[in-house]
């Protein structure tokens, strides 16, 4: 079970995200938590407009026994109020109006167990508000993840989170993903072929109780980018990049195009710019965020063919070290991973090849895509919240940097 203030911690980030949605005066979470001493009298977490007030210590008002706590309790779903003048049915707690001058609120039921055991206000304090069907949505998503940060069995080192992660639906990046899912965040990845495999990701990712997302994005072209970061934007608050996105091509260079030389670098290096740029401007402010590359050994040590390829990856090391500099002030921790050799299905190599490398490392085997995802997932989280500007080196002790 993780410590009390962190899990007041989730609460407060899930209601500012919430707040950030419906451009609400207050959204706060009270509920019933005797393991925690925490009790639906006093407010677990909260997200305040700039002046407004806030619920926290007022114990004194009756929450059990307002009509729109009951009906909660009765009905189970969303309690949308467009306007509190006059008189009210259901009928919040007369402080609310009086004291605090809420004039149209919505409320979120927390059940477990089949039992109200809390529930999220969303309360506004400036005349009728016709709630619309994407604030409904957004107070929704957050009693997901507030259902999550609560339910034990989900409690995981993201939970709360929305993770971002580009060429999600292979490889490497779908390991990260489930990897992620696991740990209690919502997960969207962008793709660009194999739309099945897409698809049963997030089925897979659903199926183990979190919300997930699959948009087709070229990560080189600026329109498609802009176009993920708008639908991952409806899906949540970015959290977390994962700047995987990336291909490979064994060629010597006497036989390279400046097309495939432009490809590797296009992919790569733009790839990372485009999303990178978009992510800060989402988290910049919010002051936190994690943008995680995805670089390579061959950055350090080349590999014959694999010039432009072992270019663009060294490429990456630079960008995300300056890239951390410049976005530490502001809360946004950018590190990279730089892995040996993955057996992903997708490495142009023989199979004569692998086994040869597999026999001259130290461990004795390839990696594979889920001997990667700890260090990601530890980047992603507080543990790795001193790491700025690193490269974790999962290679099976190839190079010893």
């Amino acid at each position: 079970m993780i410590p009390t203030a962190q899990l007041k911690a989730q609460l407060d980030a899930i209601l500012a995200r919430l707040r950030d949605a419906t451009g609400a005066t207050r959204c706060t979470f009270r509920g019933d938590l005797p393991e925690r001493g925490i009790d639906c009298n006093d407010v677990a977490g909260e997200a305040l407009a700039p002046g407004a007030r806030s619920l926290r210590g007022q114990t004194a008002i009756d929450q059990r026994a307002a009509g729109s706590i009951r009906w909660l309790a009765a009905n189970h779903r969303p309690l949308v109020q467009p306007d509190l003048s006059g008189a009210v049915d259901p009928p919040p707690p007369p402080q609310l109006k009086s004291v605090f001058g809420v004039t149209a609120q919505m409320l979120g039921p927390v059940v477990r167990g089949n039992a109200l055991t809390g529930w999220i206000s969303v309360h506004y304090d400036k005349g009728v508000r016709a709630w619309a069907d994407a604030d409904v949505k957004a107070l929704e998503r957050a009693l997901e993840e507030v259902h999550l940060v609560l339910d034990d069995s989900g409690l995981g080192r993201l939970a709360g989170k929305t993770a971002l992660i580009t060429g999600g639906n292979t490889g490497i990046g779908r390991a990260v993903a489930l990897a992620y899912a696991d740990e209690g965040a919502a997960v969207a990845i962008a793709w660009i072929a194999r739309e099945a495999d897409a698809q049963s990701l997030v089925t897979e990712i659903e199926r183990r109780g979190r919300r997930a997302l699959a948009v087709r994005c070229d990560v080189t072209s600026e329109s498609d980018v802009s176009s993920l970061f708008a639908a991952v934007g409806t899906f949540g608050a970015l959290d977390i990049l994962v700047n995987n996105a990336g291909i490979q091509k064994a060629q010597p260079i006497t036989e390279m195009s400046l097309d495939d030389w432009e490809r590797m670098m296009s992919v790569h290096l733009r790839g990372a710019f485009l999303c990178s740029r978009e992510a800060a401007r989402v988290m910049i402010p919010r002051r936190t965020g994690r943008i995680i590359i995805l670089s390579s050994q061959l950055a350090y040590i080349g590999r014959p063919n694999y010039t432009a390829y072992s270019a663009a990856k060294g490429g990456l090391l630079t960008f995300t070290r300056a890239l951390a500099q410049e976005l530490a002030p502001h809360g946004i921790l950018v590190n990279s991973v730089s892995p040996g050799l993955i057996d992903t299905g997708f490495d142009p190599l023989s199979e004569e090849t692998k086994r040869a490398h597999a026999a001259s490392l130290p461990l004795k085997r390839l990696g594979m895509p889920e001997d990667l995802v700890g260090a990601f997932v530890f980047l992603a989280s507080d543990e790795g919240r001193y790491f700025c500007g690193q490269t974790l080196h999962p290679n099976g002790g190839e190079i010893m940097p």
